[in-house]
């Protein structure tokens, strides 16, 4: 048998030495975050190294990639590591996915029954629309929709709603690097008409979707703030057009809009003097084109 030629046995081999490679890093840094706790909040490189039994020339290394990332911060007074704002950030992340589902369940639930509908929630998390938590109806059509899932961020009421209280930046950025594809025929894929619709939805205070991820499909929803009045999810009724009928959109607008104020009110929310409560005060007889 020939032998194989020395650079493409280097070549076919270099991938997964680069992934064993990648895998120890990041199971050293790991080490190394591990380390801290109540007991142990800042400690020294030589503290670190004795500990995770990393040699101090490749801590430091270690140290400098998580410190830029903002996972440790360094004390010049004492020379020490601790945990940085970024682990801060991403707890308040965590937090507020674990509130809102516990805070807004009864709220969604009720309105589940009232509607016998799909009732969701959802939040962005790293420029992506997720659904926290889903109440499924208990009619035989049901969206395929559950806790967890990915939702593009362009098309169904539950998106749209958060797109449209995002910062400008964000919302550019995530125009810029995500695509948008066409579901249905209904589905809104111009940039431009995009934000003008995002406009609309902002003066209005609700979002409804017909049929733009799914034929048949249709929804409204309305933003849940939080007590720093920071939009921070959208509360959604979805279901079959035969369920969820054109000509009562203007009820499901009320009761969707009054759950989601409902839902701030209970995380802390307190409108601003002289201004209503999100869906307690707004003019319902403009209603989205449903087609």
């Amino acid at each position: 048998m020939r032998d194989k030629d020395p650079a493409v046995f280097n070549a076919e081999n270099s991938q997964p030495k680069q992934g064993k490679l990648k895998s120890k890093t990041l199971t050293r840094a790991l080490d190394i975050i591990d380390v801290f706790d109540y007991d142990h909040r800042e400690l020294t490189a030589q503290e670190l190294s004795a500990r995770t039994g990393i040699p101090l020339s490749t801590l430091y290394r270690l140290i400098k990639d998580l410190e830029t990332r903002g996972y440790l911060k360094y004390n010049s007074h004492l020379a020490t590591y601790g945990l940085g704002m970024r682990f801060f950030e991403l707890g308040c992340v965590v937090s507020q996915q674990i509130e809102l589902p516990e805070v807004c369940g009864p709220i969604m639930r009720a309105l589940n029954e009232q509607f016998n509908a799909t009732v969701m929630l959802t939040a962005v998390y790293r420029n992506e629309v997720i659904c926290l938590e889903v109440i499924q109806s208990k009619n035989i059509l049901r969206l395929a929709m559950e806790r967890g899932s990915r939702l593009p961020f362009y098309a169904g009421a539950g998106s749209k709603i958060l797109m449209a209280f995002l910062q400008q930046n964000q919302l550019d950025h995530i125009l810029e690097v995500q695509p948008i594809v066409a579901f249905t025929s209904h589905t809104l894929t111009n940039p431009a008409a995009f934000k003008e619709h995002l406009a609309e939805i902002r003066e209005l205070g609700y979002a409804l979707s017909d049929q733009e991820m799914n034929e048949g499909a249709v929804g409204v929803a309305a933003p849940v703030y939080n007590a720093q009045r920071e939009v921070v999810a959208g509360l959604t009724l979805a279901g079959p057009s035969s369920v969820l009928e054109h000509d009562n959109f203007p009820e499901f607008i009320q009761a969707v809009t009054q759950a989601a104020a409902d839902c701030s009110i209970r995380l802390g929310y307190h409108p601003p003097d002289g201004r209503p409560t999100p869906g307690g005060g707004r003019d319902r007889r403009k209603v989205l084109a449903l087609k």
